[in-house]
C-alpha cells in the first residue's frame, strides 16, 4: 500500500501543469508505477517565510482550508507547487475583480 502522502503528492502533481524544480531547496521524490516526480515539501515556518506572514496566520488558513495543505499527524505540510499555483490563481482572481 503506498503512503497516504505519496498518493496526495500523486494527486497534485495529476493536477499540476508543470513541476517546479527549485534546485536551491531540498526534495522530495515521489515514485509510483513509472512515474517520478520531484516536488518541494514545506512545513508552516517555511510557508510563512515564503508569504511573509507569521506561523500563526499559516496554521489559522490551513485549519480553515483557505491554504492548500495535508495534515501528517499533528504536523502541517505543503507541496510548494501548490501553494504556488494557489497564489496565482488567488492573484489573478484579485485582478479580475478590480
Amino acid at each position: 500500500m503506498m503512503p497516504i502522502l505519496t498518493r496526495y503528492i500523486l494527486l497534485i502533481i495529476s493536477l499540476s501543469p508543470q513541476v517546479d524544480r527549485c534546485d536551491a531547496e531540498p526534495h522530495r521524490i515521489a515514485r509510483h508505477e513509472g512515474v517520478t516526480a520531484v516536488t518541494r515539501i514545506m512545513n508552516v515556518d517555511e510557508v510563512a517565510r515564503y508569504l511573509g506572514v507569521v506561523p500563526d496566520t499559516i496554521y489559522r488558513k490551513a485549519r480553515r482550508g483557505e491554504i492548500p495543505a495535508v495534515k501528517m499527524g499533528k504536523m502541517w505540510r505543503f507541496p510548494k507547487e501548490t501553494l504556488d499555483k494557489w497564489l496565482n490563481d488567488s492573484a489573478l482572481e484579485t485582478v479580475k475583480k478590480a
